[in-house]
């Protein structure tokens, strides 16, 4: 389940090439293909945070892939709609969505 056509290599020097400052959704995604975090904001901002070095790092990302939406609340629902999805096919949330689902409960 990759919500870009494209994987791009989860580096800095990859955030920087390929992710745009804008709004939307992005998927981060282990070297075996497993969706470890559906996450949402201005793309690139977010994605650096997420780095090794960042402050909110997923751990064992390889990969990124990212959908841009015209605001932050498309954003938002779009995110949503990807974790339902998700969420039914596999019966639980990306690894690192997890631990965030239970603290906003």
């Amino acid at each position: 389940m990759t919500i870009g056509k494209d994987l791009f290599k989860f580096t800095e020097e990859g955030i920087f090439e390929k992710a745009v400052n804008l709004y939307g959704v992005y998927e981060l995604v282990s070297r075996e293909g497993d969706v470890l975090y559906i996450g949402v904001g201005n793309i690139r901002d977010a994605l650096l945070t997420h780095l090794p070095s960042g402050s909110d790092p997923i751990i064992g990302a390889s990969y990124f892939s990212y959908e841009v939406t015209e605001n932050i609340d498309e954003a938002e629902k779009r995110q949503k709609a990807l974790l339902d999805d998700y969420l039914k096919k596999y019966g639980e949330l990306p690894r690192f969505n997890r631990k965030i689902r239970k603290r906003r409960s």
